[in-house]
């Protein structure tokens, strides 16, 4: 008589415990990839935009400034922070089609991801920022200064980004 040989109930539920403790293991470095690299492209566009305000400030006549909300801010003052994700106000009409094609928008443009500009000590200094979503990633923000803060909090808004290099 011959057997025919067939897996046991136990060994087909250890098989598919198996299984789904893998899909879920892979299924969480997935979606801490895809915020990586949400976060890589956020860090990407703020580069983009920083090149945009830098043109503007270098094609400005003396005294060169930064966009801001009035002809003439006095020193030490601060803009609004403005949000610049698919909004029209004084920074991305300055800013587009001159020396921008377009501005960026945060890959998920909702809640407080976005994009933001902030003109600093009446306009020769500016601020720029974007949440980021990986909770592990350096606190601060890049400004015209060259210089990264550590600071959680300006005007409400909180701040992670890193340093993004250049000048």
């Amino acid at each position: 008589m011959s057997r025919t040989r067939a897996f046991t109930v136990v060994e087909l539920l250890v098989v598919i415990a198996i299984i789904g403790t893998l899909t879920t293991v892979l299924t969480a470095n997935l979606s801490r990839t895809k915020q990586r690299s949400r976060d890589a492209e956020r860090k990407n566009e703020l580069r983009t935009i920083r090149i945009g305000l830098e043109s503007y400030f270098s094609a400005q006549s003396l005294p060169r400034r930064y966009p801001v909300s009035s002809p003439t801010p006095g020193p030490g003052t601060a803009g609004l922070v403005l949000d610049l994700s698919g909004t029209t106000n004084y920074a991305t009409s300055a800013l587009v089609p001159t020396y921008m094609f377009s501005l960026p928008v945060d890959p998920t443009n909702s809640g407080n991801h976005r994009y933001r500009y902030q003109f600093r000590d009446g306009g020769y200094q500016f601020t720029l920022f974007a949440t980021l979503e990986n909770s592990l990633d350096r606190a601060g923000w890049y400004n015209s200064s060259g210089v990264l803060q550590t600071a959680t909090q300006v005007n409400g808004y909180q701040l992670r980004s890193e340093q993004l290099g250049g000048n």
